[in-house]
């Protein structure tokens, strides 16, 4: 009789974590911005018939305080749809993703690596886009003298400082809550996984970043948007979780608005 084999196993090299598999297809992607955008539409026409609604071709309000309230209206607005727009994202994970919802949005390490990537991460996020940021400013200077930058809605409701306080604790909660959460989903979490099934990895990170940058309406604002967007980008690559890019994204927005309370910008 043959001896049976006893040679142990040999222990598996760590790596990366694997990416719950995403077998996503077109309308996958659609879909949390279908959500997104019919959320918008709704709460548009509420806002509008609740006479809240911020039109552009009516002459601006003579009260600057009643302006700014249906401006901060208007942000909370998009920050519905953003809601929406991650309800989609959710719904798309728990039918596409291998570990479900919880495990496509949740980082699979221990909180000490995960704390390391978030700290990691927002550092080389602020060395990277805000110098990106000021060259932007001086390119666009040097070819448009007249360029008028003008700051993220946000920011300039902020600075007025005429919101009570529950506007003010409204904004805070967009900025640094909704948003990153809801972008950091579906650019990251949606859009790079599916990029990724049909082209390279490092395509897919591009390609988002530059998606992300677009999407927002500042044009001297994309550039850095980009390139924090690249950062966020690899942070998923490296530990396939929304959470990081998340986390590290929060951490940027809120950066920017104690620089805005402190008066730094």
């Amino acid at each position: 009789m043959n001896p049976q084999n006893t040679t142990p196993p040999v222990p598996a090299v760590a790596t990366c974590p694997e990416a719950p598999a995403l077998n996503l297809r077109a309308e996958d992607v659609i879909l949390p911005a279908l959500f997104y955008i019919a959320a918008a539409v709704l709460v548009s026409a509420v806002l509008r018939r609740l006479g809240l609604h911020v039109d552009p071709d009516v002459a601006t309000p003579p009260d600057p305080r009643d302006d700014a309230l249906r401006q901060t209206w208007t942000v909370a607005a998009g920050n519905l749809a953003q809601v929406a727009g991650l309800a989609g994202c959710l719904l798309v994970a728990s039918r596409r993703a291998a570990a479900g919802a919880a495990g496509w949005f949740l980082a699979r390490m221990s909180l000490k690596r995960a704390a390391a990537f978030i700290l990691g991460g927002f550092a080389v996020a602020m060395l990277t886009s805000y110098p990106a940021y000021w060259a932007t400013q001086v390119l666009i200077h040097l070819a448009q003298p007249d360029y008028k930058v003008e700051s993220h809605r946000v920011v300039e409701l902020l600075r007025g400082g005429i919101l009570p306080s529950v506007a003010v604790l409204t904004l805070w909660l967009g900025a640094v809550i909704v948003a990153p959460l809801c972008e950091e989903a579906f650019f990251r979490g949606i859009v790079q996984p599916a990029l990724a099934n049909w082209t390279s990895r490092g395509v897919a990170i591009a390609a988002s970043a530059v998606i992300f940058g677009a999407a927002h309406p500042q044009l001297h604002a994309i550039p850095p948007l980009i390139v924090l967007g690249v950062v966020l980008g690899v942070l998923y690559e490296r530990t396939r979780s929304v959470l990081i890019p998340a986390a590290v994204h929060a951490l940027f927005n809120l950066a920017t608005m104690l620089a805005v309370a402190l008066g730094w910008t």
